[in-house]
């Protein structure tokens, strides 16, 4: 067993407990203490690392990403949505290559993990992907994720076509029989499926008895629906697109992540700055400080996005019988994380991604004083 000492412990848990000098207990890929120092626990460690006074919490969830596109960071700036989907970024998708995107998600995937985020959802542009090669590098770094083949309607291939190409990714996908490579079924959106495609995609998931991924605006009529939904709200102000209702769809019972997009409209895939970004509009957007406060800023950038992606049994939150996956923080040193008993003030409004020093996943460190252990460039 393996106990993370002297820490203090933001375990995003239904009742946000937050533990100061506290241990965290390892054993294999599980918690199996989290709390106050315990000393039955330290004497049964086989070893104790001491953190001086870090600060812990679970691993960042970045609920809607497209890590193929890493390579088109800068790309196009200042365009509104459609003129920079259909000038620039599909005919740059359409010159894709395997090396090309392969390259691509080996950077996302650092990136991400510096920054502490340890699962995503990602949906891509199957043109130029070998999911294979794709497989092993995310294999290769520990992190979870959904890679999902997004669906198009278009002139060369009909629906039957798009759904039978897809249909063979998914099981390719579901062959590999890992916990921590799933998919999703992705049409892209409304406006480039048509009736017929987002209907069959809907049937698909149903068949394959798998979750339906797909951007969509119109979202103030989904309360009453089974969806969770992925807010992007950086990508989402760069391209004008609107703030979403994340208080009145949080009021109503419906799980809200936090999400990145992609760099290509972000630019980084940092989710402290998305967590602090999402906070900040939704007190604008309501007239009201007091909404999206510090708690729930946290616990949208992991156990809500856990929920989104249908895994807050397994990840999300510091508690005995989860993953431990989690990051960790050492404020010592760092004048912006000063004075450190703000700790929750800290972690949303003052973090920056490159203060991640060290990650977890399933118990095993992937980033030691912020460099990536798992991934080859």
């Amino acid at each position: 067993m393996k106990v993370f000492q002297h820490v203090n412990i933001v375990t995003c848990d239904q009742d946000f407990h937050v533990y100061l000098d506290g241990i965290l207990a390892v054993k294999e890929s599980q918690i199996v203490y989290v709390g106050q120092e315990n000393q039955e626990i330290l004497k049964q460690a086989d070893q104790i690392i001491d953190y001086h006074g870090a600060w812990i919490m679970p691993g960042l969830v970045n609920c809607h990403t497209h890590s193929a596109m890493t390579g088109l960071r800068g790309i196009r700036d200042d365009s509104n949505l459609h003129e920079w989907l259909e000038d620039y970024i599909w005919p740059a998708e359409a010159e894709f290559t395997p090396e090309m995107t392969t390259k691509a998600v080996k950077e996302a995937l650092t990136e991400m993990l510096q920054s502490g985020t340890t699962t995503f959802n990602d949906m891509y542009n199957p043109n130029g992907v070998d999911i294979a090669e794709i497989y092993e590098a995310v294999k290769e770094s520990k992190m979870r994720c959904y890679f999902s083949p997004t669906l198009f309607s278009s002139d060369v291939e009909t629906t039957a076509e798009t759904i039978a190409r897809t249909r063979a990714v998914i099981e390719t996908i579901r062959g590999y029989q890992d916990p921590n490579f799933k998919v999703m079924v992705a049409p892209h959106s409304p406006y480039s499926c048509s009736r017929d495609l987002l209907e069959a995609s809907l049937e698909l998931a149903k068949e394959e008895n798998i979750p339906l991924h797909i951007h969509v605006a119109e979202i103030t009529r989904l309360a009453d629906s089974q969806v969770a939904i992925a807010h992007n709200p950086i990508s989402n102000l760069k391209l004008a697109s609107g703030i979403a209702p994340v208080v009145q769809l949080q009021k109503a019972g419906v799980a809200v992540g936090i999400a990145t997009d992609s760099v290509a409209s972000n630019n980084n895939l940092d989710m402290f700055e998305e967590g602090r970004t999402a906070a900040l509009l939704q007190k604008m957007k309501s007239g009201d400080a007091s909404q999206f406060p510090i708690e729930t800023a946290l616990k949208a950038l992991t156990i809500e996005g856990a929920k989104v992606l249908g895994m807050e049994d397994e990840i999300g939150s510091l508690e005995v019988g989860k993953q431990a996956d989690f990051l960790v923080i050492q404020p010592q040193g760092k004048i912006h994380l000063q004075p450190q008993e703000n700790m929750l003030s800290h972690l949303v409004y003052a973090v920056k991604s490159s203060d991640v020093n060290d990650v977890y996943i399933g118990g095993e460190q992937v980033v030691k004083d912020g460099q990536v252990l798992t991934v080859t460039l």
